[in-house]
């Protein structure tokens, strides 16, 4: 999975199949930061299992690894009311 972050506090993961070839990845879904604040940093934790966040507003954010299975994007990639720690 690649994950991708905005100025605007926008989080961005798509599935890949492990080859580097980036038409190969597809869109799953998006989600938005509190605050909408500037994404500084993120990272992958050890277990890649969730990322965290870092944002100009001082915080730092935990997000899970979406299920792609459990993600529906057929209108839309914002997941709204997604969990982040």
């Amino acid at each position: 999975m690649l994950v991708t972050a905005s100025k605007t506090g926008e989080i961005f993961f798509f599935e890949c199949n492990g080859h580097a070839d980036l038409s190969l990845y597809s869109p799953l879904c998006m989600i938005q930061l509190p605050d909408k604040c500037c994404v500084t940093d993120l990272k992958w934790d050890t277990t890649s299992t969730k990322i965290l966040v870092s944002g100009d507003n001082g915080k730092v954010y935990e997000i899970q690894k979406p299920v792609p299975s459990q993600i529906n994007n057929r209108e839309t990639y914002l997941v709204e009311n997604y969990p982040i720690k």
